[in-house]
């Protein structure tokens, strides 16, 4: 058997998954990973729209950093900072990937980025998330 992912949101749902897992041959060993759904693409849209008016507004100690850049700094700092000296010097801050985030955690980011940008004077400027939860 190849790989096989089923999302668990009702007892329908854990009825299948138990009826799969019994099916499956002991014969050759299998793993069985369940976790916690990852985030929404409209969290990810919503931080990436957050990510862009604070790249353009905020200058972090002279410099206006990418989106991107802006997002190992948030991810870094919402988690706790990584850092390790640089493989030609210097050193290098390690941010986690949000793809990976659950909703909870990308909710948590997203509410740390919104009171971050509040409190330097970011105007947030997608419309579309306005009232979003």
């Amino acid at each position: 058997m190849g790989r096989l992912r089923h999302r668990l949101a009702t007892e329908t749902d854990r009825s299948a998954v138990m009826h799969i897992i019994s099916l499956m041959s002991i014969e050759k060993p299998h793993v069985i990973e369940i976790k916690a759904e990852t985030r929404t693409l409209e969290q990810n849209a919503r931080m990436w729209a957050m990510l862009s008016d604070i790249a353009k507004q905020v200058a972090w100690y002279d410099v206006y950093y990418p989106a991107d850049c802006w997002k190992d700094l948030f991810s870094a700092a919402l988690n706790g900072q990584r850092t390790a000296p640089g493989l030609e010097g210097g050193i290098v801050s390690f941010g986690d990937r949000t793809s990976k985030m659950t909703k909870e955690e990308m909710s948590d980011l997203i509410e740390y980025m919104t009171s971050w940008g509040v409190e330097k004077g970011v105007k947030f400027t997608d419309s579309r998330y306005e009232g979003w939860d």
